[in-house]
């Protein structure tokens, strides 16, 4: 049955193939991923699952096209050398994955601060479990810590805040997170797919977001380590290495058990 699970979740009656081949249409890789992980926060179905199905999806549209300019311009068409084409997922490092997962979370900050979850505020929430993260991008940094001294002083900026004081990098960002996130929405509501609304689970959402940017910010460090132990190993400073891996192997612990509450299969 398990073996049979992405053919049952993509039959062709399934909303969600509807949803992966609206994906497949934006051009952007990056943006493809961004939307990808969130379909797979939405509907509860293996990022993996998905990356498989659009690969799918971006293969034969590719050998469709191609068909189509080899019949308009036969001499614009490079022969393959193999029958077999291979497209390689869009791959994210660990940085820019970090990045992404700070841009959700001044997003909800943005949108829902002032909003209550648990009987408790989704900033309060936000910053209690975010106490002791840094942001890596310099814009969301600036953004998380006024709101920051905001919740200590309880005065919570909006997002007019920041298009009124903010530099111009912050005001064309906040503009961005603002901006509806589910403006693809009515077509697929023209095509019954029901996409539950963000208050519906702002809950579980935020704590969502919140385990993926420390499981991002582990998975960051974790690569930093890695580099420093080439680095180190180079050197030939084995106190320095012993006290790296020691860190690395935290890292690793942590790790493991971020991706048991996501449920996300790591490398062991």
């Amino acid at each position: 049955m398990l073996q049979r699970l992405p053919e049952i979740l993509f039959a062709k009656q399934n909303p969600s193939r509807k949803i992966i081949s609206s994906i497949a249409q934006i051009p952007d890789p990056v943006k493809r991923a961004v939307y990808l992980q969130e379909t797979s926060g939405l509907l509860k179905i293996d990022e993996q699952v998905l990356l498989s199905e659009l690969n799918k999806i971006l293969v034969k549209d590719r050998k469709k096209t191609d068909t189509e300019k080899l019949r308009e311009n036969p001499e614009d068409i490079v022969p393959l050398v193999s029958n077999q084409e291979i497209v390689e997922p869009t791959k994210l490092d660990a940085k820019s994955k970090l990045q992404l997962q700070e841009k959700e979370t001044i997003r909800i900050l943005l949108n829902y601060a002032e909003s209550t979850m648990d009987e408790q505020k989704v900033s309060d929430f936000i910053m209690q479990e975010l106490d002791d993260v840094t942001f890596t991008n310099p814009v969301y940094r600036q953004i998380f810590d006024v709101f920051k001294e905001g919740v200590i002083k309880g005065n919570i900026p909006d997002s007019n805040h920041f298009l009124t004081y903010g530099t111009s990098e912050i005001k064309n960002e906040v503009a961005e997170l603002i901006t509806s996130r589910y403006s693809i929405s009515n077509y697929w509501n023209e095509k019954h797919i029901y996409i539950p609304k963000e208050s519906e689970n702002l809950g579980e959402m935020t704590l969502s977001n919140v385990l993926r940017l420390k499981f991002r910010y582990v998975q960051d460090m974790i690569e930093s380590n890695l580099q420093k132990i080439k680095e180190v190993e180079r050197e030939g400073d084995l106190e320095k290495l012993d006290e790296i891996l020691k860190e690395l192997t935290g890292f690793k612990d942590a790790e493991r058990e971020l991706a048991k509450m996501l449920g996300i299969v790591v490398a062991k």
